[in-house]
């Protein structure tokens, strides 16, 4: 499995199964195919690649450089995302046609998650189809199109004999994002099985490693391309950082971790494929109890929202808010939650925000997110922003011990901590 993903940018790769020199964290980050150049979106430097964008990276120069392999790597230009409205038709219209299996019913009404039968199904959540293809001809023949082009996770499959529209196939809980005016702009999926990856952090040698686990979970090999030669072969502890070196020179690290539960559905290495990102859909996370009132196209105006991470907490985080405060209380605190891909993508929300005509955001990430230099920084950074648009903040502290997550601390019929944060004039707290 390779440990570089193609971007649209020439000759740049995204660091994705493979730490990044600078940070030393993976995905997101790009290295450029000569090896001396690195574009990290978490470590600053005075060189701003992307300041403006949604995403911002700053770029960082290489004192010995690194090996940069592209062998075997897809390169497809993604195709250029349809507007919400559009994304919306197709997308609603694919539901229509889906199911949610028996064993995601379970889960999401176990007792981890808490859903109820109808908030189930106002939400719409679905199962991905064994085949994927057979839902994408009944979309197409009901929207009576030849092309799903700039629809993420649809592409144009190339078969021996002919070709036709399909959809990435990837076992697991499809999870609607909506946006302000509930429109379905894209999914995650949540994977049923989720296996352990091997993961580079390249030291300063210029070597041509590639790791591999060879053997679920945890049997691990890492060879140097050039001459073939195996550095290591082993059992490891996961996510245990092992150093290679041979003969007293140093190579990195490598160590074994999960692969993400969580992934967006994007085709953007298929042929007339199509990223999820540019930018990566937000959701908006209502009560179901108001969601079956909310018509499709109809913006949503709140004074209080809730800005999180993660379509599926957000959404149980939307159920169960409810349960912890009361009717009144809700009118100051908000029952609406803001769903992001992280804290470092915090950007993305803000036109969404000023379209909804927010006053107060509650920022609710992860509790351990202030142990995380990298997250904390952005952290700051996003409240510094919406300081000096006058939006009022309010920080949401618990125990981690009560749960990572707003979702877990509901869960658990607890309630967060809100403290009020104090700025002067310039944004500053």
């Amino acid at each position: 499995m390779h440990t570089l993903r193609a971007t649209n940018l020439k000759g740049w790769y995204e660091l994705y199964r493979e730490n990044c020199p600078v940070c030393g964290h993976r995905g997101g980050c790009m290295i450029h195919e000569k090896g001396h150049r690195v574009v990290c979106i978490r470590k600053t430097s005075d060189r701003p690649f992307s300041k403006n964008s949604a995403l911002p990276s700053w770029l960082h120069f290489l004192n010995n450089g690194h090996v940069v392999d592209t062998k075997g790597v897809e390169h497809h230009t993604s195709e250029e995302k349809r507007k919400p409205m559009g994304l919306h038709q197709v997308y609603q219209t694919w539901l229509n046609h889906l199911v949610l299996e028996d064993n995601h019913f379970d889960h999401l009404t176990s007792d981890k998650r808490q859903l109820l039968p109808e908030q189930i199904s106002a939400r719409a959540y679905r199962s991905m189809p064994d085949k994927p293809w057979h839902s994408v001809k009944k979309v197409k023949d009901e929207l009576r199109t030849d092309t799903l082009k700039g629809v993420p996770g649809f592409y144009h499959h190339q078969a021996k004999t002919h070709t036709f529209w399909n959809v990435i196939q990837n076992d697991g809980i499809l999870i609607p994002f909506r946006n302000e005016r509930n429109l379905i702009t894209g999914f995650q999926i949540r994977k049923d099985d989720v296996q352990y990856e091997a993961v580079l952090q390249r030291g300063s040698t210029n070597k041509n490693l590639k790791a591999e686990v060879v053997k679920q979970p945890n049997t691990v090999r890492v060879i140097d391309l050039d001459s073939g030669e195996v550095i290591l072969e082993d059992t490891l502890e996961i996510n245990k950082k092992v150093s290679l070196s041979q003969q007293g020179e140093y190579y990195g690290f490598v160590s074994v971790k999960k692969e993400n539960r969580y992934w967006w559905l994007s085709s953007a290495k298929r042929k007339e494929g199509t990223s999820a990102g540019s930018p990566p859909p937000v959701h908006v996370a209502i009560p179901s109890s108001k969601l079956i009132h909310w018509k499709s196209g109809e913006l949503l105006k709140k004074d209080v929202v809730w800005l999180s991470e993660g379509g599926l907490k957000c959404d149980i985080a939307s159920e169960h808010v409810t349960n912890a405060y009361t009717d009144e209380e809700l009118e100051t605190i908000g029952d609406t939650f803001i769903a992001i891909p992280g804290v470092g993508s915090w950007r993305i929300a803000l036109p969404i925000l000023e379209r909804m005509g927010v006053k107060r955001v509650n920022l609710a990430f992860d509790a351990d997110a202030m142990t995380n230099q990298f997250v904390r920084m952005h952290l700051i950074q996003c409240a510094q922003e919406l300081a000096s648009k006058g939006i009022e903040l309010y920080f949401a502290v618990w125990k981690q011990a009560d749960g990572n997550g707003i979702d877990d601390l509901f869960l658990q019929q607890k309630k967060p901590f809100l403290k009020a944060m104090q700025h002067d004039n310039t944004g500053k707290h």
